[in-house]
């Protein structure tokens, strides 16, 4: 008994006490710390907007998650209520959010029944979750908040060791080495879960990045990673350190590490159980209008297309990544892809 180290002894205090104003103390501590919350999700956020209008109405938050779907972030300190319930598919119609999140102390069971009734129904790629916030604390120790995700998409995949972001975005200079030799670099695609982003990918043979649009044009950053690194953190100076690692390296791979006549893959699993094989066929381009729309692009000529099924779960495991633009390592995906587009 005498080397037992001494235990806690956890604690839940009142919400209220921690944070006194749902939008000035709550939401204003979340926009700070999202990665807190990014982790529980097992996702990477970053923040576009706080407290953004609609209408007479106003967003608590608004990000852009690692494949570029906009999210918004409905906040509640207390019982969830059908106001707040229709202010969140409010903003998500106005906003063109992909995913809805909803955070309170107090869900009510219908709420959380018909959460996971539109998660079953997998309208149109629409994500929706539900996360319990609860203050805690150990013994004397300062409180924090403890976020527990209730309600979430029916089939997102778990994380797996194979295909976690971070393997897939450290050292974005060097080549990816593998023993397949007879295909050239394979990039897979992630985009946006809506029909315009299937369209334009599909339809109109454009592939690209649908968001941080504040970045600019690429083409006047240094080519070089901390460059690009260095634009990241001033355009997103909330992006903690992990989530400036993720979502750097996707713009300067589809720029610098991308080339034409490298292979393309687009996996639309929200849309269709198809996999698209393609070949990049232009430079890096910029292209904002009035209203952006993926406006950091290459052009793509599509040349395969398979059943997803076709390819064995390990080999899916290697294109199962959450970013949105990533180089395929997986040597079974990279064989089973050879011998299908021989």
């Amino acid at each position: 008994m005498k080397n037992i180290k001494r235990i806690g002894k956890l604690k839940t205090i009142p919400i209220r006490e921690l944070f006194v104003h749902e939008a000035h103390d709550f939401t204003s501590w979340l926009a700070k710390n999202i990665d807190v919350l990014a982790d529980r999700l097992d996702t990477m956020l970053i923040i576009e907007g706080q407290e953004v209008p609609v209408g007479k109405f106003r967003a608590d938050l608004v990000c852009r998650d690692s494949q570029g779907n906009r999210v918004v972030i409905e906040n509640q300190l207390e019982s969830t209520d059908h106001d707040h319930f229709g202010k969140l598919l409010t903003y998500m119609g106005n906003l063109k959010a992909n995913t809805a999140i909803w955070i309170t102390p107090n869900p009510r069971i219908e709420h959380q029944l018909a959460i996971e009734r539109f998660n079953e129904q997998k309208m149109n790629g629409f994500a929706f979750y539900l996360i319990k916030v609860e203050a805690i604390k150990i013994d004397d120790s300062n409180p924090t908040p403890l976020f527990t995700v209730l309600a979430r998409p029916s089939e997102q995949p778990a994380p797996l060791a194979e295909t976690e972001p971070e393997q897939y975005v450290q050292e974005v200079e060097k080549p990816v080495q593998h023993r397949n030799n007879n295909l050239p670099p394979v990039w897979c695609l992630y985009p946006r879960r809506d029909e315009e982003t299937y369209s334009l990918f599909i339809e109109d043979k454009i592939i690209g990045l649908g968001f941080a649009d504040d970045l600019g044009d690429l083409r006047k950053i240094e080519a070089t990673p901390d460059a690009f690194k260095a634009q990241w953190i001033r355009k997103y100076p909330l992006s903690s350190s992990a989530q400036a690692r993720t979502f750097y390296p996707m713009f300067y791979s589809l720029v610098h590490r991308m080339k034409v006549n490298d292979l393309v893959v687009y996996a639309p699993t929200w849309r269709e159980r198809t996999i698209y094989v393609g070949k990049i066929v232009s430079d890096y381009y910029y292209q904002r209008t009035i209203f952006p729309f993926y406006a950091h692009r290459r052009d793509v000529e599509w040349i395969e297309e398979f059943p997803r099924d076709i390819f064995s779960p390990e080999a899916r495991k290697g294109i199962t990544v959450t970013l949105a633009v990533f180089q395929a390592r997986n040597e079974s995906f990279l064989r089973e892809l050879e011998s299908k587009i021989r």
